[in-house]
């Protein structure tokens, strides 16, 4: 199934808490000087048009990124967070992670995009199909992630951040994961997912401790109760092999955007960071 579009959704509370933990991880490591590469499973358009058909039906990033722009204070990591956006919003449109990665990584660093849908695909390749050290292939990303490791730059960061359409999804995602791992022990994989009756973050986390991972660091963010069955509730992301000290800037940001983007009748909102495996450091949870 190819039917989901990210379209009517880009720019929710759950792109922009997805979006804060990816700039974390990429600002710690290219904090080095050597090179790096970037990997997205699922990589969509790479950027969204706010004033299309699609953005106005739901209109989710009133929710999401728009709040932020309102907010009369904001943490540091999402006060850089908006200012890297802040270019891209005010042309009308919101960023997917392939453009967010693409703004922060330099020059030295590789970027591969892999994306399946066939109208999403040449949408991502108009945008950065021309960027220096970039590869787009229209592919199964799980498939194409083995493949593609351990990179030549010995650094990398793999994003693997399906739509969740197919049951099976959380097996696949592990299934790939684990023989990624196998290729690429030291590697730093962020693994989205939602918050939602379905409970696809126990499944994950149950398997990922299974494959005995050196680092595992569990981060989520609640946006709004577990009244309404098929709501989002909030974002996920289980990151292995984070860098040093990510977890205490994503609590920053967790602790920011679960005020910010809070629905208005909820009382279950918060956040949740804390180590599974590894950095024993005092859990973050409220």
């Amino acid at each position: 199934m190819l039917s989901y579009r990210h379209a009517y959704h880009a720019g929710n509370p759950a792109d922009v808490s997805k979006h804060a933990v990816l700039m974390v991880l990429l600002e710690a490591m290219c904090r080095k000087p050597t090179p790096l590469l970037y990997m997205e499973t699922h990589a969509g358009a790479g950027t969204y048009s706010l004033h299309a058909p699609r953005a106005r039906k739901l209109a989710e990033h009133a929710r999401g990124i728009a709040r932020l722009q309102a907010a009369a204070e904001l943490d540091p990591v999402c006060s850089r967070l908006l200012e890297l956006l802040r270019p891209h919003l005010q042309a009308g449109h919101y960023p997917g992670s392939p453009r967010i990665a693409a703004d922060l990584l330099r020059a030295q660093d590789a970027m591969l995009l892999c994306e399946l849908h066939p109208s999403d695909f040449p949408v991502l390749s108009a945008h950065l199909g021309g960027r220096a050290r970039t590869t787009l292939m229209h592919t199964d990303g799980y498939a194409a992630l083995a493949a593609s490791l351990p990179p030549g730059q010995r650094r990398g960061l793999v994003l693997i951040d399906p739509a969740y359409e197919q049951r099976d999804e959380p097996r696949r995602m592990c299934q790939a994961l684990r023989r990624a791992l196998r290729r690429f022990a030291h590697g730093v994989y962020a693994l989205w997912y939602p918050l939602d009756e379905r409970g696809i973050g126990s499944v994950l986390r149950r398997d990922l401790l299974a494959m005995g991972c050196a680092k595992l660091l569990l981060a989520e963010c609640r946006f709004a109760s577990p009244r309404t069955a098929g709501r989002l509730q909030g974002s996920g992301m289980l990151i292995v092999n984070p860098p040093f000290r990510c977890d205490e800037q994503i609590v920053s940001a967790f602790a920011c955007l679960s005020r910010v983007c809070a629905e208005h009748d909820s009382a279950q909102t918060g956040h949740t960071v804390r180590w599974l495996v590894g950095e024993k450091a005092a859990p973050a949870s409220v």
